[in-house]
């Protein structure tokens, strides 16, 4: 077999394998430990494609990280061994269950030479003559006892073997990540690139398989490969001590900024991901989402997932519009297919922006909590967080929209690297005024058509006017602590506060326009909604001081609601409701003039 590195297979299936490819033989390296996989793991994998069968959807295995032999005769293993010895002993399971109608087996198994062991002769000559059916001298007992497995696993859940083993021989899929040649000619090297490879032999996520897609053959891609598990933790900071002291937090965002300045490092092999290893066999897969959720470490995670990461990364790359459509993580990998970055030419501007927009969502946006607070201590250093209050209101606002408003922010945050906090707070506020840009009447904010938002943008109006002078808190300061500990929370129940259909013999039937006017309403927790029910406004007003004691207050305006109620006599009138809304409304209809 003589072939280079332009004519490889990027991706296999047995089928493709065998009818494209059928010279080729892949050889497991000395240093590689054989086959050890368990019976759970061999029936887990039996268990997960028997599961993707139905759907008739390709089954992505993982990922083989190859080195092309110096003769340019075979392919050398280096990582992914576990993955292709599984899917040789299938091969031969499923043969044997079904001789004739498995027969097609024989080609992707290439009479016994399409996997090969280097040094070990008996472990190549076991898998040789399994491959033909011909009489084994000396027996590799796990791999005997996997075929045995895999043959008992189909007896014993009543398996098709013929269909199923069209659907394996069709989807089963392997990536082909091959090494450039001076990774091949570096020990080194080699082992920080096996590292930085999957080696579990789960079914891989679509971020790992775009990874191969990106960077196979990328002269950095070992580092890049490193940048990316960094990167994909939205669990953890690329930066230490963010919610660290003061002298921390300062250093911290000076990392950030001087990471920002230097967004090419991400191509450097000196990147923060240094491994040193003697030799292969002493390295161990990472584990797999294998995290505690009350752990401080992980108690709160960044805004967005990784692969929503990826497509806003990938839309500002290409300046194209954002849409819900595109913003679908199932849609991740046909989105990078349609983009064609590596025909562009954009392979290295996407990487790099890539690792600016995770360096601002580090530095820049808010974090959530797992509690649902969020966490401020690195975006600014203004002690009021006007800026990241505002942020948090948008979140909360467009929770499953949050292409509206984060990718516009972001490009702008890329373009103008050292704008100010209050630049910062100006430009999303513009942001959101193009999302916006109708004040309603106050008639319009009614049960019936109120646009939810109002409810939130009227919560941070009242939190960022808390101290004025002649404020809504003018005649009770005592409440600022309490506002000041106000969150916002994706809360979209509306509440009426006088009873839609009261319980008791003490609350009037109001008419329906003032019992559905804004001053009646109030935006809570569903839960909280369904507690209230259709109590009394005296019982609920008792609720809200609860939580006005125990600081968790569920929504300013029914704060100022509380306060109104409490004037004068404790009673919620429809002149009382009137009220109300006269006092809350100026802050939504004056939002232009002074924002």
């Amino acid at each position: 077999m003589n072939f280079n590195m332009h004519n490889l297979p990027e991706r296999i299936t047995p089928k493709s394998l065998s009818e494209s490819f059928e010279d080729i033989v892949f050889a497991v390296p000395i240093y590689q430990r054989l086959f050890a996989w368990r019976g759970e793991q061999v029936c887990k994998l039996m268990n997960d494609l028997y599961e993707a069968y139905p759907k008739g959807e390709p089954y992505y295995l993982g990922i083989l990280t190859i080195a092309v032999n110096a003769n340019n005769k075979q392919l050398d293993l280096i990582d992914g061994q576990q993955r292709m010895t599984v899917t040789t002993l299938m091969a031969i399971a499923f043969r044997e269950l079904q001789p004739e109608k498995c027969a097609y087996w024989d080609s992707f198994l290439a009479g016994g030479k399409r996997l090969v062991f280097s040094a070990r002769d008996e472990d190549s000559d076991y898998i040789s003559k399994r491959s033909q059916t011909a009489i084994v001298a000396a027996v590799n007992t796990q791999m005997e006892d996997a075929i045995k497995l895999i043959k008992k696993w189909c007896l014993d859940n009543k398996i098709d073997v013929i269909k199923f083993s069209e659907y394996v021989w069709d989807n089963l899929t392997l990536f082909c990540s091959y090494l450039p040649t001076h990774y091949v000619d570096n020990p080194v090297e080699l082992n920080r690139y096996f590292e930085a490879m999957n080696s579990t032999g789960r079914q891989l996520k679509q971020h790992e398989i775009l990874l191969v897609d990106l960077v196979a053959g990328h002269p950095n891609s070992v580092s890049l490969s490193n940048s990316w598990q960094r990167i994909a933790d939205t669990r953890k900071r690329l930066v230490a001590n963010c919610d660290g002291s003061d002298d921390e937090k300062s250093t911290a965002r000076e990392a950030y900024k001087s990471d920002l300045a230097h967004t090419d490092s991400i191509f450097s092999a000196n990147n923060g991901s240094e491994y040193s290893f003697e030799t292969i066999e002493q390295i161990k897969p990472a584990p797999i989402d294998n995290y505690n959720s009350e752990s401080s470490e992980y108690s709160k995670e960044m805004l967005i997932s990784f692969e929503q990461l990826l497509l806003m990364a990938l839309a500002i790359t290409l300046n194209i519009e954002h849409s819900r459509q595109f913003y679908q993580p199932e849609h991740l990998l046909s989105r990078f297919e349609e983009a064609n970055l590596k025909e562009k030419g954009l392979i290295d501007s996407f990487l790099e922006t890539l690792y600016k927009c995770r360096l601002l969502m580090d530095y820049k946006i808010v974090w959530q909590e797992s509690s649902g607070d969020f966490e401020y201590d690195i975006v600014t250093e203004d002690k009021e967080h006007r800026l990241e209050k505002f942020q948090s209101m948008l979140f909360v606002a467009h929770q499953n929209e949050f292409y509206r408003w984060l990718p516009e922010y972001v490009k702008w945050l890329i373009e103008n690297p050292n704008s100010s906090d209050v630049a910062e707070l100006e430009e999303l506020k513009a942001i959101d005024r193009k999302l916006h840009h109708d004040i309603p009447l106050v008639g319009k904010l009614n049960y019936y058509d109120v646009d939810r938002y109002w409810f939130w943008r009227l919560d941070y109006e009242l939190w960022d006017h808390r101290n004025d002078n002649n404020g809504w808190l003018k005649d009770h300061p005592e409440l600022i602590a309490v506002v000041n500990r106000y969150v916002f929370r994706a809360n979209r129940s509306i509440e009426h506060l006088h009873p839609q259909t009261p319980t008791d013999s003490k609350s009037d039937v109001w008419d329906s326009d003032n019992l559905n006017r804004f001053g009646n309403l109030a935006m809570v927790s569903s839960s909280f909604n369904s507690l209230q029910s259709n109590e009394s406004a005296g019982v609920k007003m008792e609720r809200i001081h609860h939580q006005i004691e125990t600081l968790q207050l569920q929504s300013l305006k029914m704060l100022h609601m509380w306060l109104t109620y409490k004037d004068g006599d404790e009673s919620w009138t429809i002149e009382k409701a009137i009220r109300h809304e006269q006092a809350m409304f100026p802050y939504i209809d004056n939002l232009y003039h002074h924002n």
